[in-house]
């Protein structure tokens, strides 16, 4: 009895982590601010700046509007991206919006940007998209639904092994009682 109940509680515990993990998912977007270097030339106060827009959730993001502010004007702007970019806007020489439809779930977008400026060239970026907001990341993510499927797997093997402990004991005091009873 204890390890039908333990194999029941088992089963829908691995079920029910199983199951957040895979069909409650979410696009989560993330940016990073590269550190930035300045072009060789010492009479030069241009900057290279690199701001890469990821998609680390489990769902496809969509209608993503990327804001990005700099300190100096923008002089050449440089973007890799699988996902189609609609629109560049400029406000002005400093701030730069760019829209983008999709972002599936684990790929990224870069914008490589040649600003003049001995400042920071990043001054803000902003990422909202029809699911929510951007987050700046600092550090590297690491993905626990990977290992949702072997988790579960996991769980499901001990909970056969606890019914067939279970069982084992189950049939050797049975064994007993019916050597006992005349």
């Amino acid at each position: 009895m204890v390890g039908a109940i333990a194999t029941v509680v088992t089963v829908f515990l691995g079920f029910g982590i199983f199951a957040y993990q895979q069909w409650f998912n979410v696009p989560q977007i993330a940016y990073e601010v590269l550190p930035p270097y300045r072009l060789p030339s010492p009479l030069s106060d241009r900057q290279v700046a690199i701001v890469v827009v990821s998609n680390i959730g489990a769902a496809r993001a969509t209608g993503l509007r990327i804001t990005i502010r700099t300190s100096g004007p923008v002089q050449g702007l440089e973007i890799n991206s699988t996902e189609e970019v609609v629109a560049n806007e400029w406000q002005n020489q400093t701030s730069l919006t760019i829209t983008m439809p999709r972002l599936v779930q684990d790929n990224q977008a870069s914008f490589t940007l040649l600003v003049s400026s001995q400042l920071l060239p990043i001054e803000r970026v902003d990422v909202v998209f029809d699911q929510g907001i951007g987050t700046e990341r600092k550090v590297q993510v690491v993905y626990p639904s990977s290992f949702a499927l072997p988790g579960f797997l996991l769980l499901l093997a001990a909970g056969f092994v606890l019914v067939g402990v279970e069982e084992t004991l189950s049939a050797r005091r049975r064994a007993r009682r019916t050597e006992r009873e005349p």
